[in-house]
């Protein structure tokens, strides 16, 4: 046919001047054909499931600061049994020292303050004016459990030392017995401490005059 030229192949026909035959398929779109031709299908993302965070992401997570409450302490740290131990007579006073020492340390070592020799008053001692001997080891543990305790407004035995020799014997005293107390009583914020002084050397003639010297000082 005029204007028409056989393929050879398989005898259709195609256009001789660019025409398109019908039935014949479109050419594939040139790379710049308009993006309207065809969109490629999109998956939508699944949406985030809640899940339950790891020990480990638990760790990670930033926490608040836990902020402890104020404690309000005294200034003077509570005293076992005060009333009764500020009662007891001069010689009274010197016993229950001696055993008290014997209670809470070796026997050897109680004997070595020997106790009986002294007159032993009860003070309220600044803790501040409490010595402590250099390069005694202490549990830093045991002082934790008296911080706490005092914390809590538990109360502790009085402390033992040697009266300063200065004009008042409540200050520079040298601290025998009760160092983890002492320690945890600085620790705590504690002001004041009750402590066995030994005053002076026993004299039962001078019992009396120093006994009521002493009470009014308290």
């Amino acid at each position: 046919m005029a204007g028409q030229e056989r393929s050879g192949r398989g005898g259709r026909s195609r256009p001789h001047g660019g025409g398109t035959a019908s039935g014949d398929r479109r050419a594939p779109a040139h790379p710049s054909a308009p993006a309207h031709a065809s969109r490629p299908a999109t998956t939508r993302a699944p949406s985030p499931r809640a899940t339950t965070p790891s020990p480990r992401q638990r760790a990670e997570t930033p926490r608040a600061p836990h902020q402890r409450q104020p404690v309000a302490l005294p200034s003077v740290a509570p005293c076992v049994d005060l009333d009764a131990l500020r009662a007891l007579a001069p010689d009274d006073a010197r016993h229950h020292v001696n055993g008290y020492l014997y209670d809470v340390m070796p026997g050897e070592d109680a004997g070595a303050f020997e106790a009986m020799n002294y007159r032993w008053e009860l003070h309220l001692v600044d803790i501040e004016q409490v010595r402590m001997v250099r390069g005694v080891r202490l549990q830093e543990k045991k002082v934790r459990r008296y911080t706490a305790a005092l914390r809590r407004g538990g109360g502790f035995p009085p402390l033992v030392g040697l009266g300063g020799e200065g004009k008042r014997a409540n200050e520079d005293v040298l601290l025998c017995d009760g160092y983890h107390r002492a320690r945890a009583m600085r620790r705590a914020g504690v002001y004041y401490a009750w402590v066995w002084l030994a005053v002076d050397v026993w004299r039962p003639a001078m019992v009396g005059s120093r006994v009521e010297l002493a009470t009014s000082a308290l």
